[in-house]
């Protein structure tokens, strides 16, 4: 059996294509196979924002669904999604930002496409 890849190439807005400029962007999007394989990096992850959660003031606009956000394809789908790997710590959004900050670095030192999530305003 073939292995599956863990990412896969794609195009962020495919049906806009066409128009070229920054439309025609690809991202390396997840599989589940792939999220799967990161496992133990995004517990990882999540343990440095659960240790440095207490020690950071809560600040900023409370805000929902913040967090460490990856481009995700489910299975059987064409669309690139996105999909929170890792949230916690305070409910403002600097508070937040700043305890993902150290498991963002994390992540990426560990070959890991992932950026902050700001959420949306509550």
């Amino acid at each position: 059996m073939a292995k599956k890849p863990l990412t896969k190439n794609l195009h962020l807005y495919p049906g806009l294509v066409h128009l070229g400029g920054s439309y025609a962007r690809k991202v390396n999007a997840y599989t589940d196979a792939g999220l799967e394989a990161l496992r133990p990096l995004i517990e990882e992850a999540q343990a440095r924002i659960d240790e440095i959660s207490p020690t950071i003031e809560d600040i900023g606009s409370c805000v929902l669904g913040a967090g460490v956000q990856v481009y995700y394809i489910a299975p059987r789908c064409r669309k690139v999604t996105t999909q929170i790997i890792a949230t916690g710590g305070p409910q403002g959004n600097v508070g937040i930002s700043r305890a993902c900050a150290p498991a963002i670095e994390f992540l990426r030192a560990n070959g890991v496409e992932c950026r902050y999530y700001d959420g949306v305003m509550d």
